[in-house]
């Protein structure tokens, strides 16, 4: 596994701590994938101008490629509770970094507390690397990041992988 720690761009961290993650989180998404002018005002505008979710912005605005469990809803129920992380997870989470993707993800630091981070790179058995905006760059624990899973109150979910369109794997 080879650390890409070096090529992520700066973080983008929320000055107010109780609002505004999933829009620092998909600007940083932008970030890395080269759309560095992409502000967490510009997530926030297209969400009330379109009534999309903030997840379709790398997609709609900046022509990513997105994976979602949506996509997995009908077809595959297994791939589709995939999203909802949980401690057998691991391998899938470190396959997507592997095809070039990384995760929108949704995750509770406080109890009760849903906040959005994006998550970069598999460390090994140190963890995972992701860019949360509360703190910037961290490495989390895979226990933590995958939490208890689906149907348990609590559960850590990935909303989004994205990666540049057309990209090898």
């Amino acid at each position: 596994m080879q650390d890409q720690s070096d090529r992520q761009p700066s973080p983008l961290l929320q000055s107010d701590p109780h609002e505004g993650c999933i829009l620092f989180s998909v600007a940083y998404l932008c970030h890395c994938f080269g759309h560095h002018d992409v502000t967490p005002e510009q997530v926030q505008a297209f969400r009330e101008q379109t009534h999309k979710q903030e997840a379709m912005f790398p997609q709609l605005k900046c022509g990513l490629q997105m994976k979602r469990h949506w996509d997995h809803y009908e077809e595959s129920k297994e791939e589709w509770q995939r999203y909802w992380l949980g401690p057998l997870t691991r391998s899938w989470v470190e396959q997507q970094f592997t095809e070039g993707y990384i995760g929108l993800v949704i995750v509770e630091r406080t109890a009760g507390r849903a906040h959005a981070l994006v998550a970069l790179e598999s460390r090994g058995e140190e963890g995972i690397y992701v860019m949360d905006p509360l703190y910037g760059h961290r490495v989390d624990t895979w226990e933590w990041f995958l939490a208890v899973g689906p149907g348990y109150h609590g559960c850590h979910h990935i909303d989004g992988w994205y990666k540049q369109k057309g990209r090898a794997t």
